[in-house]
């Protein structure tokens, strides 16, 4: 997220919005990192956006690792959905890595939307 404009949040928050409405619960970073420290994270240039994740990626890190052995169960039918260009990011390639380790799916997004819309 530190090398797209604006974390890429608004990516972030236009996926979840979509996933949602095909039934997805979605834990989205973007929504997570504006509440925990209470501002949108906007307006950064990349190499500032470097900074501030370089300087707060334990405790993303953190959190989301805890999600993902704390609150996620792979025999709940739960996943870990992938934006696109997820391979060049550390913390998605580590999700990723760490969801294929405790047995969650894993999922592009739009295999995630095509999922939900075979559901309905």
């Amino acid at each position: 997220m530190r090398s797209k404009l604006d974390f890429n949040h608004p990516a972030f928050d236009a996926a979840a919005l979509e996933l949602r409405k095909h039934g997805w619960q979605v834990y989205n970073p973007a929504e997570m990192d504006r509440v925990l420290d209470g501002h949108n994270y906007t307006g950064y240039t990349i190499e500032e956006q470097k900074q501030i994740g370089s300087e707060n990626s334990r405790r993303f890190a953190q959190r989301d690792l805890n999600i993902l052995i704390n609150e996620l169960k792979a025999e709940d039918g739960d996943a870990i959905i992938l934006l696109e260009d997820w391979e060049q990011s550390i913390g998605a390639n580590a999700e990723r890595a760490v969801g294929l380790w405790v047995g969650l799916q894993i999922l592009t997004y739009k295999e995630a939307l095509e999922e939900r819309t075979e559901d309905v």
